[in-house]
């Protein structure tokens, strides 16, 4: 993606793990324990808001401000893209429970 350091710390390398250790499974917990579809949906919404701020925020400042704008939008549409993929898990856990259910 992008070799960004701060510091000696790789931030693709840390956004990787914190979207793998802790967003993928907060999502699919929240789905799986959330009865209320609006809940469920909280993550997706707040990053999406951050994501289009960041664009929009990119498109209208100049010089290192809209790169570093930019670069957080991408980081942003991969957290983003995490909690889609806790969707996605839960909504395989789902059918793959339905599917025994009917077949018992």
């Amino acid at each position: 993606m992008f070799d960004i350091y701060l510091g000696e710390i790789e931030l693709t390398a840390v956004i990787l793990i914190f979207s793998a250790i802790l967003i993928v499974p907060l999502q699919f917990l929240l789905c799986y324990k959330a009865s209320a579809f609006k809940i469920r949906l909280i993550p997706i919404f707040a990053l999406s808001a951050v994501l289009l701020i960041l664009l929009f925020l990119s498109f209208t400042l100049t010089g290192i401000n809209s790169l570093a704008c930019t670069i957080s939008a991408v980081y942003s549409a991969f957290l983003l893209f995490s909690c889609v993929i806790g969707w996605i898990i839960w909504l395989i856990v789902k059918a793959i429970k339905q599917k025994n259910k009917n077949r018992q």
